[in-house]
């Protein structure tokens, strides 16, 4: 059964969070046209955040989307938080007031949140410090490749046995330029040896 965030470690990234991160990993019925629903109920709410858009007459042949598959989208933004419904009439459209992320972030905490990491996020780390030194300077390419590191070998002692024993193998290159492909290489010997 599809999960509303299938989001369940953290991710890191050089871009700051947003709505549109959140809403991109809502899964369901209705997940493909969620963010561009959200949006229109933003654009839509700008100065009054109150939105009143009519699913059916008005944005249905806008996306050329079904109203099903559009109602469904407005149900799962509802459902995790991004519309909140402020009144219901009947024979009208509801009125929703979209919620912005720094709102959301309030409401729902910043665990689900992209981690944004900085240059010299591998200082933080003892792993990506190991690394590091162990190879003369070669830094990780990001705190997501650690965490699947990790996710083989829970033990940081593991990983640097193996970063040695795969050194011996392939010596560290000279280079910044081979530097990725190095590590891509110890990432799949690392795989390998997990199994």
């Amino acid at each position: 059964m599809a999960t509303d965030n299938p989001q369940t470690e953290p991710v890191y990234s050089k871009l700051h969070c947003s709505s549109a991160y959140h809403i991109t990993q809502l899964t369901g019925k209705g997940s493909a046209i969620a963010f561009a629903l959200y949006d229109l109920h933003c654009a839509l709410g700008y100065k009054t955040h109150k939105s009143f858009l009519n699913l059916k007459t008005d944005v249905a042949p806008y996306l050329h989307r079904h109203r099903t598959e559009l109602c469904a989208a407005n149900a799962l933004l509802e459902k995790a938080g991004w519309l909140i419904a402020e009144s219901h009439k009947n024979g009208s459209p509801t009125q929703y007031r979209p919620v912005s992320h720094d709102d959301y972030v309030t409401s729902h905490g910043s665990e689900s949140c992209v981690q944004t990491c900085a240059p010299d996020y591998w200082q933080q780390d003892p792993l990506g410090k190991a690394l590091y030194g162990f190879t003369g300077g070669i830094k990780v390419g990001g705190p997501n490749v650690l965490a699947g590191w990790r996710k083989l070998f829970a033990q940081d002692e593991l990983i640097i046995m193996h970063l040695e024993k795969y050194a011996a193998l392939s010596p560290t290159p000279r280079y910044k330029h081979e530097y990725t492909t190095w590590l891509k290489g110890f990432g799949e010997y690392l795989r390998e040896q997990s199994c």
